[in-house]
């Protein structure tokens, strides 16, 4: 017995959010001997051959980016109140737990000047894991992402020197 799938693709989504749900569901549709419409798999086999490269450092345009100008010159001063480096890459990923990049700053910020090791340690380990990944990847901390108890201990080592 086949099932039927039949749905349009959410237009909201990003080319790249779009091909990883079709090759999650292409995969998940012959696990489960799926019947696909045909046009769904003509925009499937269309998006596989057109898959964007990644984007390098170089090509990283700030203007382009979520990160309005005021925010990213905050995010410097911030950086370079606590002698920590601002990376390229941490203001091209998605956040997971925080709302805007800014916000990561804040809190990594408000910790190192008002808290002392104790509190800073207990607030990082309050944190739920897509907070911890977060700050994770705008402080280059150990341990594997998605792992809290890892991710907790690679952001203390960083923080607390």
């Amino acid at each position: 017995h086949k099932k039927r799938l039949n749905f349009p693709p959410n237009p909201s989504l990003n080319a790249y959010e779009i091909d990883n749900d079709l090759d999650f569901l292409m995969n998940e549709a012959k696990k489960q001997n799926v019947e696909i419409d045909e046009d769904v798999m003509m925009e499937y086999h269309a998006s596989n051959r057109r898959r964007k490269r990644r984007v390098t450092r170089k090509e990283i345009n700030y203007k382009e980016l979520e990160v309005s100008q005021e925010d990213l010159k905050e995010i410097r001063e911030v950086c370079k109140k606590i002698g920590m480096e601002l990376f390229d890459r941490a203001l091209t990923v998605r956040l997971y737990g925080f709302n805007e990049h800014i916000e990561v700053y804040q809190d990594i910020f408000y910790w190192i000047n008002n808290c002392d090791k104790t509190e800073r340690n207990k607030k990082i380990t309050a944190l739920k894991t897509n907070k911890l990944r977060d700050i994770q990847v705008k402080l280059r901390s150990t341990g594997n992402v998605g792992v809290k108890l890892e991710m907790q201990h690679g952001i203390k080592q960083k923080l607390n020197y």
